[in-house]
């Protein structure tokens, strides 16, 4: 009991208390009641240890909303694949992102790959399939629906706009 007391102590929780109930248990000479106190704070020490190591979900989504910041070019980036690096399940990585964002991960994507490629159509930066690839989408397809779903008009329509404005 004194190594619990002192890792108590150590953690910055009132020792005191515990060192008194466990003394009036032990008084008692209810062996049962003693052990069962003993176990009772082991589980309060673990309790704590535990909720002092766990990432507070601000720090999950930090790391989160980092990650995809850097790696939105790649096409493998998703929700599965955010679960899977973190070991979280998807529902929880979901709801993480979108706490931390203000918008789910799909939208915050999508977001970041179409402004992304409105640049690179902007300064004409090469053919659809190779702005499709450089922004994280495997074919110049689904880029192509994926765009115009989120800026209104089809990409060769947006840098058609450009060229002339240019």
């Amino acid at each position: 009991m004194e190594t619990m007391l002192r890792v108590l102590s150590e953690m910055n929780i009132n020792s005191t208390l515990y060192a008194k109930q466990f003394r009036s248990r032990a008084e008692s000479g209810d062996t049962e009641e003693m052990w069962s106190y003993v176990l009772e704070v082991s589980t309060v020490i673990c309790e704590r240890i535990q909720y002092s190591n766990t990432p507070s979900e601000m720090e999950i989504g930090s790391k989160l909303l980092d990650y995809v910041n850097r790696n939105y070019t790649e096409s493998d980036v998703s929700l599965k694949s955010l679960a899977a690096m973190i070991d979280m399940s998807v529902s929880s990585v979901s709801k993480t992102f979108k706490e931390v964002a203000g918008v789910n991960f799909y939208d915050y994507l999508s977001r970041l790959r179409m402004e992304r490629a409105k640049e690179l159509l902007r300064e004409n930066s090469g053919d659809m399939e190779k702005i499709a690839s450089t922004v994280g989408y495997e074919n110049v397809y689904s880029f192509k629906r994926a765009f115009a779903r989120y800026e209104g008009i089809k990409p060769g329509e947006y840098a058609q706009k450009w060229d002339g404005a240019g």
